[in-house]
């Protein structure tokens, strides 16, 4: 009996040390395995550096070859830095039967941009404004933008205007210890509040005209990068126009524009996506219309007396996320109001002499 035991209790020792080698070797396997991951995510993350060390080294180049002055003579233009990869056609062709986004921002904001490609979903065009100490960093952060994003690649050109320097230019080159290009860098919430504050003069009318040449579609919808549009707005506008021939011949005259309603909602909610939704938030007191607070009458001045008509659309929407107050704003904002007011009535005295015929003015 006890001979019987211990070959039962020697056969269990001999299947324990059975199952451990298989153990080991599983584990080893895996360890392997996990060495060869290892090693091949080392070898794609070494080809990602190169191909976007490439990707800057492109924008770098764009931005020497393809800069220009503007009309004063204060900065520095590049019309064409990254172009978007979709719309080849549009070097060919002098308008496209659709449209196209077009907006500003300084490159602290470009993160935006990802949000209002899932919105838009069509041709954008963005100037970005970079001093000369943040141009590497505004390249990169195209760079990772393009690279991480197909739709924006293949949806967004960007054009570049910066000041120009005093000095020497510095030299363009990969930021010290960048973060990985998909990492994109985002301002701090109350960095995300106030408006443009750098060392130089924001120049956010140079910066629109911009992008405005940056886009070559029949149509432009020009917003500004923290304004979001209703979902399929481009998508029903489109078909609106095809449904009313907006892209025939006939219609290229045509002096009307089509008013996007405005809106800016508070910070605790979620921006509405369809007209329904921004019913319920203006229902609730979380929304209202847009710069209601600060300057309820700012209008379009010169297509007016130019002798434009204004058709508001009735269920495409604009949506600024945070409600817009005076303590909003960087600490010069006043100047800026004060030089705008002034530079505003020098506008309108010019209007006059650009179209005397007009009997409309602004007020």
């Amino acid at each position: 009996m006890q001979h019987f035991l211990w070959g039962k209790v020697v056969l269990v020792l001999v299947a324990v040390v059975a199952v451990l080698q298989v153990v080991h070797l599983i584990l080893l396997s895996r360890l392997e395995a996990r060495h060869h991951h290892h090693d091949d995510q080392s070898d794609q993350l070494a080809s990602a550096g190169n191909e976007v060390e490439a990707a800057f080294a492109v924008l770098v180049r764009s931005l020497h070859q393809g800069r220009v002055l503007d009309s004063s003579g204060e900065y520095q233009l590049v019309p064409n830095l990254a172009p978007a990869t979709r719309l080849p056609q549009l070097r060919v062709s002098s308008s496209l039967p659709d449209i196209a986004l077009v907006t500003q921002c300084s490159f602290n904001h470009l993160h935006r941009v990802v949000t209002l490609i899932q919105r838009w979903q069509g041709p954008i065009s963005v100037a970005v404004f970079a001093e000369d100490h943040d141009l590497s960093e505004a390249l990169w952060t195209i760079v990772g933008l393009r690279l991480c994003y197909s739709a924006i690649r293949h949806n967004v050109s960007f054009q570049l205007v910066s000041p120009l320097p005093a000095g020497g230019r510095p030299p363009l080159s990969v930021p010290q210890d960048p973060a990985h290009p998909c990492q994109l860098p985002t301002p701090s919430r109350s960095e995300q509040q106030r408006n443009y504050a750098g060392s130089r003069r924001f120049p956010n009318n140079l910066l629109r005209n911009v992008a405005r040449r940056g886009a070559a579609t029949e149509f432009v919808l020009v917003v500004d990068i923290d304004m979001l549009p209703s979902v399929n707005l481009r998508q029903d506008f489109y078909d609106f126009a095809v449904k009313n021939r907006l892209f025939t011949e006939s219609h290229r005259e045509d002096k009307t524009v089509y008013v996007v309603p405005a809106f800016e909602v508070r910070e605790t909610v979620p921006v509405p996506r369809h007209k329904a939704e921004l019913l319920q938030l203006a229902d609730q007191g979380h929304l209202r219309p847009f710069y209601i607070e600060l300057c309820w009458k700012c209008q379009v001045c010169e297509l007016h007396v130019a002798g434009y008509k204004f058709s508001v659309l009735n269920n495409g929407f604009l949506v600024h996320h945070g409600l817009k107050t005076a303590t909003s704003f960087h600490v010069n904002k006043d100047m800026d109001q004060e030089r705008n007011r002034m530079l505003f009535r020098q506008f309108k005295t010019e209007l006059r002499d650009k179209y005397p015929e007009s009997s409309r003015r602004c007020y």
